[in-house]
């Protein structure tokens, strides 16, 4: 496998529900195996991609559980999905359930984390105030 430069995004390479998903065993940082994973790429790309140092085993948010990702390059003409990597709409779901019991509480959640960065990508100000007005909810921000 040629060693690639360039942008790149890190993607999660676990896809659940694909058709033919590639199956086999990861092993990650603490010993603990990941059994019958459900990968995008077959096991020798895997292995020639984590020599490469483009595969990172990360903790999941979920406690205990780990993730696998993929460095993923950005094909020339495109742009990024996203700038930010570290939150996620899971992050919103996740929050909308701890708040009200419930999976869907709003149509489209949007993460707290999400909302921190925009705020700090704008050098907002502590006496500054933030108009939410399309977010159809309430931020508490504090610094």
């Amino acid at each position: 496998m040629p060693l690639k430069i360039g942008r790149f995004y890190w993607d999660t390479l676990h896809r659940g529900g694909l058709q033919s998903p590639i199956i086999y065993d990861v092993s990650c940082p603490d010993g603990s195996i990941i059994k019958d994973g459900t990968w995008q790429i077959s096991e020798k790309s895997f292995k020639e991609k984590q020599i490469l140092g483009q595969i990172k085993i990360i903790p999941s948010k979920e406690c205990g559980k780990w993730t696998v990702q993929h460095k993923v390059y950005q094909p020339a003409g495109r742009v990024f999905r996203s700038i930010f990597s570290d939150v996620s709409n899971t992050d919103s779901a996740n929050e909308i359930k701890n708040l009200f019991g419930v999976n869907k509480f709003f149509e489209n959640p949007k993460p707290t984390g999400l909302i921190y960065q925009l705020i700090n990508l704008c050098n907002i100000e502590k006496e500054d105030v933030v108009l939410d007005f399309l977010l159809a909810r309430r931020q508490q921000l504090m610094r």
